[in-house]
């Protein structure tokens, strides 16, 4: 086992690291990508502002920003970015939950302790989370999702760069 390694891209380093460092605290979104399994999902969109919130705005839907990212994020405000969930921080149920939003399964993933769930958000991109073993799914069935607000990645779409 490595206690640093160093994530490479066309042949060029894009980051070195602890391993759970470069997992928590990736430096753009190839190394997010490219680290974890299954891979982070990556939502991409406005950042706006709308009644002093900030939000994600997807096209069809708009994802409301946690505070806690504010500071970091204001002066992106109008700019195209990417907001990266890796698919264990997704929290799909059946029925709707406080912030959740409306999915479709597209398919699924059954490998023993845990599932995962492919979806999607109004028939685009798909995405993936993982459920516990025993939760019943089934293909085009209509799930709920929401994420864990202390989780979530920035990223400056134009450069791949993560926004700290």
């Amino acid at each position: 086992m490595a206690d640093r390694i160093a994530v490479m891209n066309a042949g060029k380093i894009m980051q070195v690291g602890s391993p759970i460092d470069v997992f928590e605290k990736p430096a753009n979104i190839f190394v997010a990508g490219f680290i974890g399994v299954p891979p982070m999902s990556f939502f991409e969109g406005t950042l706006i502002e709308k009644q002093e919130s900030l939000f994600l705005d997807l096209g069809s839907v708009l994802f409301r920003i946690p505070k806690t990212y504010y500071s970091t994020l204001y002066s992106h405000v109008g700019s195209e970015i990417v907001m990266g969930i890796r698919p264990q921080d997704i929290k799909v149920t059946l029925e709707p939950q406080e912030n959740s939003y409306e999915g479709k399964i597209v398919g699924y993933e059954p490998l023993g302790t845990e599932t995962y769930v492919h979806f999607t958000i109004n028939g685009t991109k798909e995405y993936v989370a993982v459920i516990p073993r025993g939760m019943r799914i089934s293909l085009k069935r209509k799930v709920y999702w929401t994420f864990n607000p202390h989780r979530l990645y920035f990223f400056k779409k134009s450069t791949g760069e993560a926004i700290y």
